[in-house]
């Protein structure tokens, strides 16, 4: 009858130590689940910020792009200005000769040159 106790004993020592495992076990389970949904949590937010700077990132160059190409624009009209101008110094002969007010004038008036020019405007650059 002792044996048969002392078997008893043995065995609810080992239940409760399984018990005691299997709790532990479960609790870790629990543990790692938690973290693992912080993660996965983590990871969303995460690829919300990475979704979120790519589109300013498109936005930025469609604006660069579009500032680019003003820029080119702007570069153009001042190069056909510079060509313009320089080709209205030329033919008067304004930079060899001097400004010649009567010239300057006579040019305006017949519109061989564009009205935005004004003589006073080449005067004071000699």
């Amino acid at each position: 009858m002792d044996a048969i106790k002392k078997k008893m004993q043995a065995m609810k020592l080992e239940k409760d130590n399984a018990m005691d495992r299997a709790l532990l076990c479960e609790q870790q389970a629990r543990d790692a689940n938690l973290r693992a949904e912080k993660a996965e949590e983590e990871a969303r937010s995460l690829q919300k910020k990475i979704q979120q700077i790519e589109n300013d990132l498109d936005q930025t160059m469609e604006q660069l792009m579009q500032v680019n190409a003003k820029l080119d624009e702007k570069d153009k009209a001042l190069q056909n200005v510079g060509e313009t101008e320089a080709g209205f110094i030329g033919r008067t002969g304004m930079r060899l000769n001097g400004p010649n007010p009567d010239s300057c004038q006579s040019l305006l008036k017949d519109q061989t040159v564009p009205s935005y020019y004004s003589c006073e405007r080449f005067m004071d650059e000699e």
